[in-house]
């Protein structure tokens, strides 16, 4: 039975080969390139892409980079799922977090999302972001804490090099 079953898994390697490759291709390093633990950072990037494994998905990708400390200028990779509600109530509760008053905004498309997102890109909206690394995947988690206004990050950088 085992003689077989590695037979059948020789025969299949080029094609799996082929899809861990994708899957890599799909979940690079950068996802991962910084300690887990509280980063100030700018939102400086977006894109809205569907996934190039056999698992597909929908989502939108929102690139920030660290402003302060050992990181800065390091980009953090926040990938956001479009699917279903509960990708869009996440989206929704971290746009609340970032000021964007989201009960009288209207989304009909993903160009309605683009919109919004390059208004916090032109806005040079700063957040407070939070990695945690999940222990079942290792897949590294971002968590939007809360918005940094201008005053209040130039406080945070002041007292930071006071330490």
């Amino acid at each position: 039975m085992a003689k077989r079953k590695f037979k059948e898994t020789k025969a299949n390697i080029k094609k799996m080969w082929q899809k861990a490759k994708e899957q890599v291709e799909e979940t690079p390093d950068f996802l991962a390139n910084l300690e887990d633990g509280r980063y100030l950072a700018q939102l400086t990037d977006y894109s809205i892409k569907d996934s190039a494994t056999e698992r597909a998905w929908h989502y939108m990708e929102w690139v920030w980079e660290v402003t302060e400390g050992d990181s800065e200028g390091e980009s953090i990779y926040k990938r956001i799922g479009l699917e279903t509600e509960d990708n869009l109530a996440f989206l929704i509760r971290d746009l609340n977090r970032l000021g964007v008053e989201t009960d009288a905004l209207e989304i009909n498309d993903e160009d309605d999302l683009e919109e919004v997102t390059k208004e916090l890109i032109d806005q040079k909206v700063q957040a407070r972001l939070r990695l945690k690394t999940n222990d079942d995947t290792g897949y590294q988690n971002v968590y939007i804490d809360k918005l940094i206004e201008k005053e209040d990050a130039e406080e945070e950088e002041e007292e930071a090099h006071h330490k």
